[in-house]
């Protein structure tokens, strides 16, 4: 429970098929200061986002049943969030194809995540909510 001076821990969705990838990612957001929701498939982020009502979500377009920028474009259209900071994730080559096929994702980053890029896009979306040593080159990249 918050109390008055608390400020509320934004959340971070990750939808990410790969158990490492996204554990890793899970424990870099909880060590910053995040509360994280998880989803391995299109169904169940679907499904977690209407219930979480996440204030970021991070996408891997290779998420199954997704169907890359179609499937994107789907969540958005189904959710009707056109607001939702999306950052969608892609090894090399579906992002290039991807990148110039899509406008539903609000940022695409490539694999692996490079975490510094992360950490700007995070701070971009939810100003101020960031932590100072988030910014440092102590925390893990």
């Amino acid at each position: 429970m918050n109390t008055p001076n608390q400020r509320k821990q934004p959340t971070i969705m990750i939808a990410e098929h790969d158990e490492d990838e996204r554990g890793l990612m899970r424990a870099i957001l909880k060590l910053i200061g995040f509360q994280v929701v998880e989803a391995s498939d299109t169904q169940q982020t679907i499904d977690l986002i209407r219930q979480k009502s996440p204030d970021v979500l991070v996408l891997d377009l290779a998420l199954p049943r997704l169907g890359g920028s179609s499937g994107l474009e789907r969540i958005r259209r189904q959710l009707k969030l056109p607001d939702l900071p999306i950052v969608a994730i892609s090894d090399a080559g579906s992002f290039r194809r991807t990148r110039r096929s899509n406008g539903s994702a609000t940022v695409f980053l490539g694999k692996p995540v490079e975490y510094r890029q992360l950490y700007t896009l995070i701070d971009r979306f939810l100003p101020g909510q960031l932590p100072d040593f988030a910014k440092s080159k102590c925390v893990p990249l």
